[in-house]
């Protein structure tokens, strides 16, 4: 069974209640989420409640919480495609993390990831369990 490396704007489409979002993750096996997009969340939060949506959503699933060969790879990934294509540092440390744990990562922002060598991207609606 293949693993998913559920990116940032997938999460917020579920606490936004994006119907087919929920529905498909509410199937998913397998779901990671990054360090990266914990952080990503919590930037978002505005008030205690907000707290405790993030946290309650989080509860989940199983955080990926890197490590140096994750650093590295992330640096090596800005270094190769920032200036190139954008890409920011989170969105490097979530790739960084899909590609050397072997993920699939899940986005809706395929534009931001799909250059980047040898990392497999899917949509919500492409996953197939």
């Amino acid at each position: 069974m293949a693993k998913y490396l559920i990116d940032t704007c997938e999460l917020v489409d579920i606490i936004r209640g994006n119907k087919i979002t929920v529905g498909i993750m509410n199937n998913l096996r397998g779901a990671i989420v990054s360090y990266a997009t914990y952080v990503e969340l919590l930037q978002g939060v505005e008030s205690k409640n907000d707290m405790k949506i993030v946290e309650r959503l989080l509860q989940g699933y199983e955080i990926e919480w890197g490590g140096e060969s994750i650093n590295r790879k992330s640096v090596e990934i800005l270094k190769t495609y920032h200036y190139a294509y954008g890409i920011e540092v989170m969105d490097a440390v979530i790739a960084a993390t899909a590609l050397l744990r072997g993920y699939i990562l899940v986005t809706e922002n395929v534009k931001h990831f799909r250059q980047i060598k040898g990392l497999k991207v899917n949509k919500i609606t492409e996953v197939v369990e």
